[in-house]
């Protein structure tokens, strides 16, 4: 008992020493100083990612994504789509497969929707560019 208390003891005179010889280096002035060499400045370009990443990044997401979903659907529907699948699930053969048909009318309607698409998708993308070009320029 008589070792710890010697021990609290001399651990508490030897933070007053410490604490002396803080003060009087700091009354003489030769205590540590701390100097700022540069001052604070904001920093010119953020780091990370930028809106131009954004812009670049967007559209191409937005391309992928319904194509991959696509995909993804066609890749987990359990309907039979191929007279060759089916032969090879079930090693049945087949009596008779019925033809796909193509009618011209409906070839027709079908080309009208592609370009009203491909138009709708070109005009997306331009306004898209637009606004992207506008606001990299501070227009906007």
């Amino acid at each position: 008992d008589y070792n710890v208390t010697r021990s609290i003891y001399e651990d508490m005179l030897s933070r007053k020493e410490k604490a002396r010889l803080s003060m009087t280096l700091d009354i003489e002035g030769q205590g540590v100083t701390y100097r700022v060499q540069e001052p604070p400045v904001y920093p010119i370009e953020p780091k990370g990612l930028r809106f131009r990443h954004f812009a670049i990044a967007a559209p191409v997401l937005g391309l992928l994504a319904p194509i991959g979903l696509f995909g993804l659907y066609i890749l987990l529907d359990p309907r039979v789509r191929t007279p060759g699948l089916l032969s090879a699930l079930d090693d049945v053969e087949l009596l008779g497969v019925i033809p796909a048909q193509r009618i011209k009318r409906s070839l027709g309607v079908r080309l009208k929707d592609i370009f009203l698409c491909g138009f709708l998708i070109a005009a997306t993308l331009a306004a898209y560019a637009s606004v992207t070009a506008y606001r990299l320029m501070g227009v906007l």
